[in-house]
């Protein structure tokens, strides 16, 4: 049997003394950027709506018509087609384009007497002023937008659909629905 062991040392000093380690390299300064104002960012204070949002960054599909400047906008998509309400409570009317599947698309208006528009716009500002209370039911085929919009600010909320269910959801949300849909020309 044969065995082998090799040590190889090698030592080299070339008659240099050993150098220092490095020093550490001190980090550098923070460089302090002063905050620019974002002119679009509203402070929540200026807000005279709970859950408001400017309207002018308000996030809107394409709903084919401007905003009114005070009122309530309910956009509808089903199996059937899609609807856009617009309450306008300035001009106290409320216009109903319909896309609805098997049917010419529809623009009707129509004057709407001022209680009415009022009871409409307090259901609205209730739902603004809602806090969610649980999840609301869900369906496949159907989505309700609810925009309410008082000038510069505004208030949006999606469902599938917008509802309440054992009183978890949005009920008020809910009952605002059912008020615009009430003063709905072609419902």
């Amino acid at each position: 049997m044969v065995r082998w062991l090799v040590v190889l040392v090698v030592a080299c000093d070339a008659g240099q003394p050993p150098k220092p380690p490095p020093k550490p390299v001190a980090p550098a300064p923070k460089v302090q950027v002063a905050a620019v104002p974002d002119p679009w960012v509203v402070p929540a204070a200026t807000l005279r709506h709970k859950h408001a949002v400017r309207t002018a960054d308000l996030k809107k599909p394409d709903l084919g018509v401007a905003l009114p400047n005070h009122g309530v906008v309910v956009k509808t998509w089903g199996l059937g087609g899609d609807s856009t309400l617009i309450l306008d409570s300035d001009t106290n009317t409320i216009r109903e384009l319909a896309n609805l599947m098997g049917k010419a698309p529809t623009d009707h208006r129509r004057m709407i007497a001022p209680p009415h528009v009022v009871q409409a716009m307090n259901a609205a500002e209730r739902a603004w002023d809602e806090d969610p209370n649980g999840d609301m039911p869900t369906a496949t085929d159907v989505r309700e937008d609810l925009y309410v919009i008082d000038g510069d600010e505004a208030f949006y909320l999606s469902g599938y659909p917008i509802g309440a269910y054992q009183g978890k959801g949005r009920p008020a949300a809910a009952r605002a629905l059912e008020v615009v849909f009430a003063l709905a020309p072609d419902r």
